[in-house]
């Protein structure tokens, strides 16, 4: 039998809202690099749905990271700039495109999710890539 997939989950709680992962731990808001908010939030395009974009975001890539490292696969989207890189490039889309749009009293999210995120944008990254040095589009890319 498979693991179980990692689902995230955003609540309030007396002490603010909170994201914790289906496997017990809370994610960490990523402060030390970038320092939008004193805490996460969501729901609205602010600070705190900017801290809870990255902090969403490089616990997904370090999973997958550790993940890819343990069957000795090779990485994919982060593997020219790295995972940090990756995150502090994309967190405000990915706030604009998903973490600004959840419901404000609470919400679940599973990982594969974001990664399906990640894996879409790098896509359209690429596909732009392409036109802006004159190539043509790449069919059916995966």
């Amino acid at each position: 039998m498979g693991e179980m997939p990692i689902m995230y989950r955003g609540h309030r709680t007396t002490d603010g809202a909170v994201v914790d992962r289906s496997d017990g731990v809370y994610i960490k808001e990523c402060n030390n690099l970038a320092n939008h908010s004193n805490g996460l939030e969501w729901g609205y395009a602010g600070s705190g749905p900017a801290q809870c974009a990255l902090a969403l975001l490089m616990d997904t890539l370090e999973d997958r990271r550790d993940l890819r490292v343990l069957k000795n696969e090779p990485s994919d989207v982060w593997k020219e700039t790295g995972i940090t890189a990756w995150a502090m490039n994309h967190y405000m889309k990915f706030k604009w495109d998903v973490v600004s749009l959840l419901d404000r009293t609470g919400w679940v999210m599973s990982q594969e999710y974001i990664y399906e995120w990640i894996k879409r944008t790098e896509k359209e990254e690429r596909q732009q890539r392409r036109v802006e040095s004159g190539l043509p589009k790449e069919q059916n890319l995966q």
